[in-house]
């Protein structure tokens, strides 16, 4: 019997990558998008104060662990290098820490923002930080996600 609805697994009966974790993967590596949308089109994006506070390219630093998960994805292959397992072994703790690092580093650069008192100032900051602890905890509550990070190809190779 599958612990997970059939639709989670392969051919194979591997566990396939979630959609949920799909999008924590991508949203992780948000800032590389904003800073890019900034420098490309700063009159069309720059007027948007939510993505705005977020295009400081400091924030990019704290994509790099949720990229490097990312591509561990694309190398969740049977005879992956050995990074390429260690990372994703301990990939839902590094997604994690991307996540924690990018809602410190908002707080630090965007402290007066939030200490200002304005309400619509206070929002802004709720709707960038918000979304982050709620996808902290998402990964750290889901078993589904903690299984599919626990498990890897088997490689075919007899050594």
């Amino acid at each position: 019997m599958l612990k997970y609805d059939t639709h989670h697994y392969d051919d194979f009966l591997k566990l396939k990558i979630s959609a949920s974790l799909w999008f924590f993967l991508l949203y992780g590596v948000r800032h590389f998008f904003f800073v890019a949308a900034i420098k490309l089109m700063p009159n069309d994006v720059g007027s948007i104060d939510w993505m705005n506070t977020q295009a400081n390219s400091l924030f990019m630093l704290t994509d790099i662990p949720a990229a490097i998960a990312l591509l561990a994805t694309g190398h969740r292959v049977p005879d992956a290098f050995a990074i390429m397992r260690w990372v994703w072994a301990h990939g839902k703790s590094i997604l994690i820490s991307s996540y924690i690092l990018g809602i410190a580093l908002y707080v630090h650069l965007n402290g007066a923002l939030i200490q200002s008192g304005d309400i619509d100032k206070l929002l802004l900051a709720a709707s960038v930080i918000i979304p982050d602890v709620l996808i902290i905890g998402s990964i750290f509550k889901s078993e589904l996600i903690k299984d599919i990070f626990s498990e890897f190809p088997e490689s075919e190779k007899k050594d």
